[in-house]
């Protein structure tokens, strides 16, 4: 007996499994509603071939089995589905995972980053003052030059407090969205690049969290690049649409970026040794005046 499972695979079964010999014949077809979804075929043993009472027999058996075979069928997929279910639950799982793992990564870089850079220089910024005020009691002009060294070095630290927060979430974006947020990002940039931004995307706003995702990945495509990169930004079929060409190898970093793209419902893919393109279903919600 066969069965005809959907997209041309199909499952065969034999009984009894211990008798040999002979061919399969006749072969009668089995359908359900008008639809064929399997077969019958019975062995002839040598010398021994069917009969027409058996032939009338195996007919109404293949009228009847119809039924059956359709419910074995939808057995059959949904034991697949399943199957494609527990996968998929377990890639969201270790998708989420990844996810956690590089925020508590990023979250530690940053507290380094911290600690290492404007924490020192507020530290020592803190002592200077401890001596400028006994220094006050000796020597004010000393004192005052002392203090006006100081306000330099605290805009400096000012500067770095502020670039570390446009790393993590930059105002631009929030304010004007994804298109002047990457042009401010590549003037900073030793080599520099193109963001070519289509009519669709110009002057549009999208849901944050997809522009901040792909303000990020083109970000992460572009550090490192090795020359000129040009970045493309679209929006069409209902999704916000971008490529990096000339992206920087990605390496172990690609991963992390595809699971935030994916976990908005998009797609991230790596195209030969220096293209990146992406895209995340969205809308636009407004225009920038």
């Amino acid at each position: 007996m066969t069965l005809l499972l959907p997209g041309g695979a199909d499952r065969s079964a034999v009984w009894p499994t211990d008798i040999g010999g002979g061919t399969f014949a006749p072969t009668l077809p089995v359908s359900y509603r008008g639809e064929p979804i399997g077969e019958i075929a019975v062995r002839e043993r040598p010398g021994q071939p069917i009969t027409p009472g058996e032939g009338r027999l195996l007919a109404d058996l293949a009228a009847q089995a119809g039924l059956v075979l359709h419910n074995v069928r939808l057995t059959a997929e949904l034991q697949a589905r399943l199957a494609d279910l527990s996968a998929q639950a377990a890639e969201l799982r270790a998708s989420r995972q990844r996810i956690l793992t590089a925020q508590d990564s990023e979250r530690r870089r940053l507290g380094g980053e911290i600690r290492a850079g404007v924490q020192r220089e507020l530290e020592a910024t803190s002592a200077q003052l401890d001596d400028v005020e006994r220094l006050l009691v000796d020597d004010a002009t000393a004192a005052a030059a002392r203090l006006e060294a100081l306000t330099g070095e605290t805009q400096q630290t000012l500067d770095s407090l502020r670039e570390l927060a446009r790393g993590i979430f930059p105002p631009l974006l929030a304010d004007r969205g994804i298109g002047p947020a990457l042009e401010a990002q590549t003037r900073k940039a030793i080599i520099p690049a193109s963001i070519l931004v289509d009519s669709s995307v110009a002057g549009a706003r999208f849901d944050p969290g997809v522009e901040a995702a792909v303000y990020f990945c083109c970000v992460e495509a572009l550090r490192g690049a090795a020359a000129p990169a040009t970045v493309h930004l679209s929006a069409q079929d209902g999704a916000l649409t971008f490529a990096v060409d000339g992206a920087a190898a990605l390496g172990g970093r690609l991963q992390g970026l595809r699971d935030r793209v994916e976990a908005l419902g998009g797609g991230l893919e790596a195209e030969g040794s220096d293209r990146l393109h992406g895209w995340i279903p969205t809308r636009a919600l407004a225009e920038v005046g």
